[in-house]
């Protein structure tokens, strides 16, 4: 299903917010009132990323080993918060409800791609998997789908170093009509067609790591926002220029 659009224009004199945009399901943004209890301080671990949506999706980690480090500044050059993972140990999970599990969805991430191997995103399913993450690809990233009759189709796009506002989109109508398009920095970098359906038996979401126990990535992260259909190229743009204006990534 191709995502509505309402709310003001993010290029305009009037005030946007993602949360104008029909179907946020998720928005983990580094702020310091969306970590922990809301109060942290700077090198601080975290054991809970708020989900400033309406929906609580909260992602969490209960040993203190495994959690990432929050950091209150020195993101981009607009220095702002986020979540350092030291790739040894640390990573967030989430235990996901039907608001994360759609066959239609866009994602869309700021992170900081910096040559190393990343998993800064992973949803795992029973026989297949979703994944953004490098493809032991050095300072790369890619999306994995592995349909219903497990045929398996990947891409990898490989950025120069450096921070990046990445959408991904997924419209999986059927075989043959599937739309899956991924953005960087505002550019379309691939745009297919004629791809499986997205499997939606869905196990649990994590970000540091490509298993959830056992292969972890560095990763420095500071927005996560997910929609439950494939946007409008309009919201789009709408949430580039909002998020490039908070980040400066282009």
């Amino acid at each position: 299903m191709i995502g509505t659009s309402f709310g003001n224009s993010a290029s305009s004199g009037d005030s946007f917010s993602p949360a104008d945009i029909a179907g946020l399901k998720l928005w983990l943004d580094s702020d310091a009132a969306n970590i922990n209890a809301g109060s942290p301080t700077n090198l601080d671990a975290v054991s809970t990323w708020i989900d400033k949506s309406t929906s609580t999706n909260d992602f969490s980690q209960g040993t203190a080993l495994s959690q990432p480090i929050w950091k209150s500044s020195g993101f981009g050059v607009n220095s702002k918060p986020y979540l350092e993972f030291d790739g040894t140990s640390d990573f967030l999970a989430h235990t996901p409800s039907s608001e994360l599990q759609n066959t239609d969805f866009s994602l869309i991430v700021v992170a900081n791609v910096n040559g190393v191997g990343q998993s800064i995103w992973r949803r795992s399913y029973t026989g297949s998997s979703f994944d953004y993450n490098n493809e032991n690809i050095y300072g790369s990233v890619g999306f994995q789908n592995r349909g219903g009759t497990g045929v398996f189709q990947s891409i990898t796009y490989s950025p120069t170093n450096g921070i990046y506002i990445i959408v991904f989109r997924f419209n999986s109508v059927g075989v043959g009509t599937s739309i899956r398009n991924i953005r960087f920095n505002a550019v379309t970098q691939v745009n297919e067609t004629n791809l499986k359906p997205m499997n939606v038996n869905g196990n649990d979401i994590f970000i540091g790591t490509t298993t959830g126990t056992s292969s972890y990535t560095t990763v420095l992260a500071a927005e996560y926002l997910y929609y439950d259909s494939y946007l409008l190229d309009s919201d789009v743009e709408n949430l580039e220029t909002y998020l490039n204006a908070k980040y400066a990534a282009y």
